[in-house]
């Protein structure tokens, strides 16, 4: 089980997609489709960490496939992202499937989401997420799990 790995600062996953494809497709017999002008292929069980300007972790891609079309649009399946503060990890987002825009450094998606954050799980449908703020947004269905936290107490009768 080999995964793709790119230790650079700020393409993230474009670097991984260009760089560490070739790697990748000998390694794992990855599917590439070659018709006139256009290229599409195929890496599986990546990660792709990115860094701020001081080279400290921010966060890390993992998917289980990526299929990457000439648009830039890459279709992953089996994504995780994790959300690093002081080197720990602090947010985990899981999705089944997102398309990750290179250009715009976005990825978005249609189907359900999972985004858990120390006590707090918080799930829905349809999200986008931009990896030059860590700014994610959960689009519908919307629900907030707070684990071991009253929400109200019960009041004392007078």
């Amino acid at each position: 089980m080999k995964w793709c790995n790119v230790h650079k600062s700020g393409w993230m996953l474009a670097l991984v997609l260009v760089c560490g494809l070739a790697e990748s497709v000998r390694a794992q017999g990855a599917e590439t489709s070659t018709t006139s002008m256009t290229r599409t292929q195929t890496i599986e069980r990546f990660k792709v960490p990115e860094f701020d300007v001081n080279g400290v972790k921010k966060s890390e891609i993992f998917g289980e496939r990526a299929v990457i079309p000439p648009d830039g649009k890459v279709k992953i399946t089996g994504l995780k992202i994790f959300l690093f503060s002081q080197g720990e990890i602090e947010t985990t987002i899981s999705a089944a499937e997102c398309t990750f825009d290179r250009a715009q450094k976005l990825a978005f998606s249609n189907g359900g989401v999972t985004i858990e954050r120390g006590k707090m799980r918080v799930t829905g449908k349809g999200f986008r997420w931009a990896s030059e703020n860590q700014h994610i947004e959960i689009l519908n269905s919307v629900r907030v799990v707070l684990q071991g936290m009253p929400v109200w107490q019960k009041k004392e009768k007078q």
